[in-house]
């Protein structure tokens, strides 16, 4: 019996990024949430684990043990291929990057070929493990969760003092709207952007109040690094409600 089912979604990944996860089979193949890889074997293949336990209450758990062979290339997609060791349970699994540089969407594909009917859906299984569900129950949610963690990683930046106004003043150009905070241990100063332009600025420096254009100047003083971050709006607001409630 076999599985198969392929989606396109976009991810807010860096190509760089994304080929490095998908070239690590522990990485990827934790992305499926039913294949799990052990270790690397002697010949160069990885020993893994196929793992149906998607049916609540279930009294018996089946799995399949077998191996992962290292990723190939075929064009410009990524292709796994595994097999259990008694040959019953065989996978392919691909992610084409073919539409990544024209609107950041790649192309994931599973097929799934099983001798047990019932693990794929074929009878009494409700809750089967098939290529669908892995790929939307998965899959999916896996690299939109990745590309937040990305995001926000990209979203931080260890500066110099003496290069924080130049920093602040790029990132306000690129953000258009929003906040930009920088601080380190003795200072914390809160930029309100519009237009890519500093509108307002204030600063705490220790216990010392600062509006104006003499924050940047005095972040500049600093004598430690300064982290300078994108605040997250939403959270924002959301603590503006809380104040009226609270």
């Amino acid at each position: 019996m076999e599985s198969k089912y392929s989606e396109v979604i976009k991810v807010d990944v860096p190509r760089g990024v994304l080929v490095k996860m998908l070239s690590d089979p522990m990485m990827f193949l934790l992305a499926t949430g039913h294949f799990v890889v052990i270790r690397k074997l002697d010949n160069g293949n990885y020993l893994a684990a196929l793992i149906n336990d998607v049916e609540e209450g279930r009294t018996k758990q089946e799995s399949y043990y077998g191996q992962v062979y290292p990723v190939t290339m075929a064009g410009s997609s990524f292709v796994y291929r595994g097999e259990s060791f008694d040959k019953k349970m065989r996978f392919n699994a691909s992610v084409d990057l073919s539409f990544m540089a024209k609107d950041n969407s790649i192309n994931i594909t599973i097929d799934l070929v099983a001798d047990d009917k019932s693990f794929l859906g074929i009878g009494k299984v409700k809750f089967p493990i098939t290529a669908e569900h892995i790929v939307k129950n998965h899959v999916i949610p896996f690299m939109k969760r990745f590309s937040c963690l990305i995001r926000e990683a990209d979203e931080s930046w260890l500066v110099d003092p003496m290069d924080v106004a130049k920093y602040v003043r790029m990132k306000a150009k690129q953000l258009k709207e929003g906040i930009i905070t920088v601080h380190n241990c003795n200072v914390y100063a809160a930029f309100k952007i519009e237009g890519g332009e500093i509108k307002a600025s204030s600063g705490k420096f220790r216990n010392l109040l600062i509006t104006g254009n003499d924050v940047l100047i005095r972040l500049m003083q600093e004598k430690e690094k300064l982290v300078l971050e994108i605040a997250d709006t939403t959270a924002m607001n959301i603590m503006e409600v809380l104040k009226e409630i609270l």
